[in-house]
């Protein structure tokens, strides 16, 4: 496994390997980039969402990038590292946020995540 900042690195560079990259990278990507590295929020969200565009792209799945959702985690990082504060190793963080796959999905309704509107838009919960 690289370190985060390899890892950050490769994202923004769009030589992610979509099929590699993994949930757990989301986070790792989204931690990097607020976390160690203190980047602004807006600022953040405008690279995350440039990276995880040209994943989608580059993974022949454009019409799969959804703008709530990676609105939506990026908020949920941010939010648990203002809570845990941990911002000095992602696997103390991992453990500390209490984050998962469902938890962006068990703020809403079955079927919104994946909406049309939801892939253009931010639609809260």
């Amino acid at each position: 496994m690289i370190d985060e900042t390899a890892l950050l690195r490769t994202f923004e560079a769009g030589e992610i390997d979509p099929a590699a990259f993994s949930h757990r990278d989301h986070l790792r990507v989204g931690w990097a980039m607020l976390g160690p590295g203190g980047s602004p929020f807006h600022e953040a969200y405008v690279r995350y969402r440039r990276g995880l565009v040209e994943l989608t792209r580059a993974a022949g799945a454009p019409e799969k990038f959804s703008e709530t959702q990676t609105l939506g985690w990026l908020a949920l990082i941010h939010e648990a590292l203002e809570s845990t504060g941990e911002r000095a190793a992602f696997d103390a963080f991992e453990r500390r946020s209490g984050l998962n796959g469902r938890s962006l999905s068990d703020r809403y309704p079955p079927g919104r995540l994946g909406s049309g509107p939801a892939r253009l838009g931010l639609l809260l919960p």
